[in-house]
């Protein structure tokens, strides 16, 4: 359970430090424990994306969940300030959804584990 909470604690970071990156001047987050895992919720106020970026944001997100590749990289993550990253929190959820509307991002990101 430790190593999952570290987990997610990386994925919110990651999320936070890409929304503060890009010039959010209001940036919101909350981590719910469930039975069954955890949900990441970050929403970001102002922030400076263009649609494009959205949609590699999402091309980053909509990949299934790695546990190998995300066992040897999650260390790792927060060494390379790119949006990059938010491949590896990809490759670390199990789903997403994910909303833009003039400026305004919202996130939501669920890790599954099985003794939470």
């Amino acid at each position: 359970m430790k190593h999952d909470i570290k987990k997610v604690s990386k994925i919110a970071d990651e999320v936070l430090t890409f929304c503060l990156l890009h010039k959010s001047d209001k940036t919101c987050m909350s981590v719910t424990h469930e039975e069954d895992g955890f949900i990441v919720e970050i929403e970001a106020f102002n922030i400076d994306v263009t649609d494009e970026q959205v949609s590699r944001i999402e091309e980053y997100l909509n990949v299934h969940r790695q546990d190998e590749v995300a066992e040897y990289y999650w260390q790792l993550a927060g060494e390379i300030d790119d949006e990059n990253e938010l491949s590896l929190v990809g490759m670390m959820t199990d789903d997403y959804s994910l909303e833009f509307t003039e400026h305004s991002l919202k996130l939501t990101l669920v890790r599954k584990c099985q003794k939470c």
